[in-house]
């Protein structure tokens, strides 16, 4: 709550649905949205499908990943 209050504010956002994921008790937020309806735009969907295989087909080819301070922890097996 503390998260989605300070961008609403920082963003002067008055009105918006806010996705959050807790992930090991911090909050990441996913999305907002100003706008409320059932019906997505036409093509998002590809194009939003699109721009994540660029960044992750992006990110293989690097060997550090500074966007991600917190890697995931080895599984045990």
């Amino acid at each position: 709550m503390d998260l989605v209050l300070r961008v609403a504010q920082q963003l002067e956002i008055d009105h918006a649905g806010f996705d959050v994921a807790m992930v090991d008790g911090y909050p990441y937020l996913l999305e907002f949205n100003r706008l409320f309806g059932n019906t997505g735009l036409q093509g998002l969907s590809q194009q939003v499908s699109q721009a994540i295989e660029h960044y992750l087909r992006e990110q293989s080819e690097r060997d550090d990943d500074p966007i991600d301070p917190t890697p995931p922890l080895p599984v045990a097996v």
